[in-house]
């Protein structure tokens, strides 16, 4: 998998006892010898508040179609996990530049 890849993967949750199968944006290659990749959790239920970190990507945003997401989503960029490669199921889309551009300055925001 690619940085910048929409994916499905088996997401652990908070209580690390269940798995979902949800989508999630590659922030990174694949990193060391477990090929581990840092992704970012996405959800379909968008907040009445926006949380510092989200991007609430709808499907009017320029690169919606390229996503692969079929709903209008946010991106959690502060909801981050590094996960063995193999818990990828499959990949389903691409981030387009603006996008890109806008996870980039939103990490440089969080953890800088």
């Amino acid at each position: 998998m690619v940085k910048g890849s929409f994916v499905l993967v088996s997401f652990p949750f908070e209580n690390q006892n269940i798995k979902k199968v949800r989508p999630a944006i590659c922030l990174s290659n694949p990193i060391g010898e477990h090929r581990h990749i840092i992704v970012a959790f996405i959800s379909s239920r968008i907040p009445i508040k926006v949380d510092i970190g989200d991007i609430h990507f709808k499907k009017e945003d320029i690169g919606f179609d390229i996503s692969g997401l079929k709903v209008d989503s946010v991106i959690k960029t502060y909801k981050l996990i590094s996960i063995p490669e193999n818990l990828i199921i499959r990949r389903i889309g691409k981030a387009g530049i603006d996008l890109t551009n806008q996870i980039e300055n939103n990490l440089k925001s969080i953890l800088f």
